[in-house]
C-alpha cells in the first residue's frame, strides 16, 4: 500500500473512531466498514437528499455540519457521528425532508444491500 493510500485509510479509520456508534468496534470491524462504505465530501450549499427520493442509502456524518429542511425552512441540524435518514432507510420508503451541507463535510454512505451484507459478516455492527 502506498503512502498516500495508507494515510488515506488512516484518516477513514480516524474519523470512524470519532463516531460514537463504531466507537467500541475493534480495527477488523472497523476495516470491514470502510472497506465497504462509499465516502463522499459535500461541499457547503450542496443538498445531500431531497425530501421525496427514494431513502436506498444511509449517511453518517464524519466531519462537516449538515442542515435538515422542509417547506418551512430549516427544522434540524445534524453534527459529526450522527445518522442521516437512517428512518426511511430501515423503513425502506421515501426522504421525508431534504438534507444541506452547511459548511463543507464528508460523510460515509451505506447501501441497504452493502449495510445487509456487513451486519451479516459482523453482528456487532447491527
Amino acid at each position: 500500500m502506498s503512502k498516500s493510500l495508507a494515510a488515506a485509510r488512516s484518516l477513514q479509520l480516524s474519523l470512524l473512531r470519532n463516531v460514537e456508534a463504531f466507537s467500541s468496534l475493534d480495527d477488523v470491524v472497523l476495516n470491514q466498514i470502510a472497506d465497504t462504505a462509499g465516502y463522499k465530501t459535500v461541499h457547503r450549499g450542496d443538498m445531500l437528499m431531497r425530501e421525496g427520493d427514494v431513502a436506498a442509502t444511509r449517511y453518517i456524518v464524519l466531519k462537516g455540519r449538515f442542515i435538515v429542511l422542509k417547506d418551512e425552512g430549516k427544522i434540524a441540524e445534524i453534527s459529526m457521528g450522527e445518522p442521516i435518514g437512517e428512518l426511511a432507510f430501515f423503513a425502506g420508503g421515501t426522504r421525508t425532508a431534504s438534507v444541506m451541507a452547511a459548511r463543507n463535510s464528508a460523510v460515509m454512505s451505506l447501501t441497504k444491500t452493502a449495510y445487509d451484507n456487513l451486519a451479516e459478516q459482523t453482528p456487532e455492527l447491527a
